[in-house]
Formats: structure tokens, C-alpha cells, sequence
């Protein structure tokens, strides 16, 4: 009986501990999804283009609108696989905002590009003023691999209405 209701007791304080969570969550969330600007980016490809040293872009620069004078976020959710060029490679998965690298967080290394095909994730976000931007996905070399399979989204957040 004991054990019982300690059990009770220790299920009631974690429950109640995950609901204060939940709200504490919510209450810092600023920013909701706009319901006319969901952007949703390039649509994907495959084909094993060769690309080189350096950064390579993976899709086409993709124009997004922020309508909101408090500015926008732009989400960038991004998969990319490689396959192996002609040396091992380190790589890492670069969204780009008007041209310039974004920093939260800042591209880093996927990994080594060891044998055959690699696949990697990626999801940064940047803070836009008023106005149309450029938002394109790049990937990032130290030797040359082949693009195969990815996908960029990119999403577009609008403050909360107060």
C-alpha cells in the first residue's frame, strides 16, 4: 500500500513538473508562423553534379517576403547527400541570407566524405528586417564530391500579434 501511493505521489509531482514545462515553453515562444507566408523552398533534386573545393550551391536562390515592420525569422531546414569525389572531403551544410553566411548557428562540419555516399541535416535561422531577401543553401568543401539527393525549406515567421 505504501509503495502505492509513493508511486501516486512521485507519477502527480512529475505530471505537474511537465505541465509547468509545457506553459514556461509557450510562454517564450514570440514568434508564430505567418499564415500567408509559409515559404516552402526547393523542391529537391539528384543527379550527381560534380562540385568542387569551396562552397557550392545546392539550389537556387529563393526570394522571401517579410511584410512585418517588427522584421521576420527566416527558418532554413536543409538535407544534402554526397557521394565521393576524387579525394576524402569534410563538408558542412551553409544557409546564406542575402549573401552572407547565416550564424545562428553558424555552418560547421558534417564530417568526412569517406566512401561512396553521405547524407547530412541541417536547420539555422536568421533574423530579417522588412522587405525582400535572398535565401539560398551552399555546401561547403575542402575537396570535390558529388551532389546527389537534398532538399531545402525555408520558413518564414512573423512576430505574434500583440
Amino acid at each position: 500500500m505504501e509503495t502505492s501511493i509513493s508511486l501516486i505521489l512521485g507519477s502527480a509531482v512529475l505530471m505537474i513538473g511537465l505541465l509547468h514545462s509545457a506553459a514556461a515553453e509557450q510562454s517564450r515562444t514570440p514568434k508564430q508562423k505567418s499564415a500567408t507566408d509559409i515559404s516552402w523552398g526547393n523542391p529537391g533534386g539528384s543527379g550527381g553534379t560534380l562540385l568542387s573545393e569551396g562552397y557550392n550551391a545546392v539550389d537556387s536562390p529563393f526570394t522571401i517576403n517579410c511584410k512585418s515592420a517588427s522584421g521576420c525569422t527566416i527558418e532554413i531546414d536543409a538535407m544534402v547527400g554526397l557521394g565521393k569525389g576524387s579525394n576524402e572531403s569534410e563538408w558542412a551544410i551553409c544557409a546564406f541570407v542575402d549573401g552572407s553566411p547565416v550564424q545562428t548557428p553558424p555552418c560547421w562540419q558534417q564530417g568526412y566524405i569517406y566512401n561512396n555516399f553521405v547524407t547530412g541535416n541541417s536547420r539555422q535561422n536568421a533574423t530579417v528586417t522588412l522587405g525582400t531577401h535572398t535565401v539560398q543553401t551552399e555546401v561547403f568543401l575542402n575537396s570535390s564530391a558529388y551532389l546527389e539527393n537534398w532538399q531545402s525549406d525555408y520558413i518564414l515567421y512573423t512576430p505574434s500579434p500583440q
